[in-house]
């Protein structure tokens, strides 16, 4: 289990942390960012900076996981991970924070690249309809 801070547009991280916490039970390793509507980039910057320092003083290592590459959950943590060394990666979903969560490993760029690459393999479209006429 690992130390995750997840930053995200209105209530996605809390969202995201809630289901996680339904499968697999408290998560304390685990903090959220909601960005509100109304917040300046100062304010995003300073709720994500007090998240990391509750890691940081306990010279725990962490990464951070936005919603969206490009936006301002993205473009402050990635000023953030430059000071505090370390990874940011866009596109949270409950699949990726789980199998982050989960990982037993540290993450290594090579191991995060890894968990995101199986879940992007993960994602489907089905059709019913399609699945069904083929037992036929």
């Amino acid at each position: 289990m690992k130390n995750i801070i997840i930053i995200t547009h209105s209530v996605l991280a809390s969202g995201i942390l809630s289901s996680m916490k339904m499968i697999v039970g408290e998560c304390d390793s685990v903090k959220t960012v909601c960005f509100e509507n109304g917040w300046s980039i100062n304010k995003l910057k300073y709720e994500t900076e007090s998240k990391i320092k509750e890691f940081t003083d306990k010279k725990e290592e962490f990464i951070l996981v936005v919603d969206m590459f490009g936006a301002s959950p993205f473009n402050t943590s990635f000023e953030l991970a430059l000071k505090y060394n370390a990874l940011v990666v866009s596109g949270a979903s409950l699949p990726l924070l789980l199998a982050l969560y989960l990982e037993k490993e540290d993450y290594s760029k090579v191991k995060v690249e890894t968990i995101v690459n199986t879940v992007k393999e993960q994602l489907t479209v089905t059709s019913p309809c399609e699945i069904i006429s083929n037992l036929k």
